[in-house]
């Protein structure tokens, strides 16, 4: 699979899809939000001071636009849990795919994290509230495991996990595993693929979870939580969600917490005047607290090093966005960790 790129548009063309949805307004102030990993965004005004954020889908997953209008729409009717707004969305035709989402106020979780702007008591009942909402996405349910977004079961695709659904979690747990792997490209540390080709359903053997199929976010990290006032504003990008169980999400998230934002912390910043394993742990209770709150399901256990296990499958998976701006001492540190991680596991 070739390197993902976004799709490359003028500000002209932007302009234009814009005036489109505001036909009688000017559009003013529009600017590219530079932290957008997969897609391009941008965050843009209208004369009458109203603000929107224009989330256009990267060309290479088309089905994503559609997935993430549908989640949006469901969380919004089904759950308490603040999401943001969609104002328009692209029409069935259109050669760009894109939506229109009111912009909710509010800075990074992750922002916060990492200025230490937050004392710890505060960062922690943040981390309790997120898991009060993952086990709210309970009231979402289905009847098959995988994704929701297609209008049946598809048994071949070109993804292991996307455009496909499955009876079982288990069958879908796997697709989801290779799916990570193989996300930006499938040449990227070739020895440690193969033996993770092999590991993989080996590994995955060990969880039993039966737990009724649910909306999952799939991609809680806190760069896609939103927060003011020392409270969440929006859970964001919900683009990856799929139909799993609540307990994978809850791992899941966890995982997203502790890989993508520790290792960036501050070192002197309040939440983080803790050493690394407490950390994790202090994360971990506090979300297992908001998901017993709201949760109908006990939660299941997975094996310990199961979010090391996804975090190492997601590393190689992405290593060509994630290595794009780094340093080359960067790059050969991540490279260590990658090998370190894998040692774990075979």
């Amino acid at each position: 699979m070739s390197y993902k790129t976004k799709r490359p548009l003028s500000e002209k063309t932007v302009q234009k899809l814009l005036l489109q949805h505001f036909p009688h307004q000017s559009v003013e102030g529009l600017q590219e939000v530079p932290k957008s990993f997969v897609n391009k965004v941008y965050s843009f005004r209208v004369s009458s001071s109203e603000e929107y954020i224009l989330k256009i889908n990267n060309p290479h997953w088309p089905e994503k636009q559609r997935r993430e209008a549908l989640a949006l729409t469901l969380v919004k009717e089904q759950t308490s849990i603040p999401v943001p707004t969609i104002y328009a969305q692209s029409p069935p035709k259109s050669p760009i795919s894109y939506l229109i989402l009111e912009k909710v106020p509010g800075v990074e979780l992750k922002d916060a994290l990492q200025e230490g702007l937050l004392e710890q008591t505060t960062a922690l009942k943040l981390f309790t509230e997120v898991g009060r909402y993952l086990g709210e996405l309970q009231k979402i349910s289905f009847d098959f495991f995988g994704d929701f977004s297609v209008d049946s079961l598809s048994p071949s695709s070109s993804n292991f996990l996307w455009g496909r659904t499955f009876a079982t979690f288990k069958e879908c747990l796997q697709a989801f595993a290779f799916e990570v792997l193989n996300w930006v490209d499938t040449n990227t540390f070739s020895a440690v693929r193969k033996k993770l080709h092999k590991v993989i359903p080996t590994y995955l053997e060990q969880i039993h979870d039966s737990s009724p199929s649910c909306l999952v976010h799939s991609d809680i990290q806190a760069s896609n939580i939103l927060i003011q006032d020392g409270t969440i504003s929006a859970l964001l990008d919900f683009e990856w969600a799929f139909a799993g169980t609540s307990s994978f999400d809850l791992t899941l998230a966890k995982a997203g917490f502790y890989f993508s934002t520790f290792p960036s912390l501050a070192p002197n910043s309040p939440p983080l005047a803790l050493t690394e394993d407490n950390y994790f742990k202090e994360i971990s209770r506090a979300l297992d607290a908001g998901f017993q709150s709201s949760s109908s399901q006990p939660v299941i256990p997975y094996p310990e090093d199961f979010p090391a296990f996804v975090w190492l499958l997601y590393l190689i998976g992405s290593w060509r966005w994630t290595t794009r701006l780094l340093s080359f001492a960067e790059r050969r540190r991540l490279k260590r960790k990658i090998l370190s991680l894998s040692a774990q596991f075979f």
